[in-house]
């Protein structure tokens, strides 16, 4: 729900009710949609970027960094082991990095986790591809600007972002095809 439609909604309730108990769920609701909307504008500023760097330990303990791909397509995945939509997309990129993986790196980023469920989640759905777990205080997120899960980013050989889908039902894989044909 976008805040226009929120803030009428809400209006069409009570005084009494606007100001009673849910108001500060209203209030924290509202802050949280000004928040992504500002976080979703400044996304698409994002393609064309040098693409942040980061260190994150993989599920065998052994640190990685996006640098340390430099030189290859590098396909970034968030997700959560909690997120149905999340989970509901995984067919589809394995399907792709099946396909790819002598020509993109795949590196699934697993947010907000309990590393326990994280990891029964990528050995029960297979992931071969690399893996990750953001800590909680880890700036991934917001470096990247993070807001919706799954959200792809698809990163050139010299580090820059060519596309970022934030969507379940966006066509990601779409657009790398073209780029991969283009730059074989």
């Amino acid at each position: 729900m976008d805040e226009a439609k929120m803030k009428e909604a809400f209006s069409l309730l009570s005084p009494k009710v606007q100001n009673g108990r849910m108001r500060p769920l209203f209030d924290f609701m509202l802050k949280q949609i000004q928040t992504d909307g500002l976080k979703k504008e400044k996304q698409s500023v994002l393609i064309g970027k040098k693409a942040k760097d980061f260190k994150l330990k993989d599920i065998q303990g052994k640190e990685i960094s996006l640098s340390s791909f430099r030189g290859k397509y590098i396909l970034l995945d968030f997700w959560g082991s909690w997120c149905l939509p999340c989970l509901k997309a995984l067919p589809k990129l394995k399907e792709f990095y099946e396909k790819n993986k002598n020509k993109v790196v795949v590196i699934g980023i697993g947010c907000h986790e309990n590393e326990k469920r994280w990891r029964k989640a990528v050995e029960k759905n297979r992931l071969t591809w690399h893996n990750a777990l953001a800590p909680k205080d880890h700036k991934i997120l917001e470096d990247y600007l993070i807001t919706n899960y799954p959200t792809q980013i698809f990163i050139s050989p010299d580090g820059h972002i060519l596309n970022y889908a934030n969507s379940p039902y966006s066509d990601i894989y779409a657009s790398i095809k073209i780029v991969l044909e283009v730059n074989p």
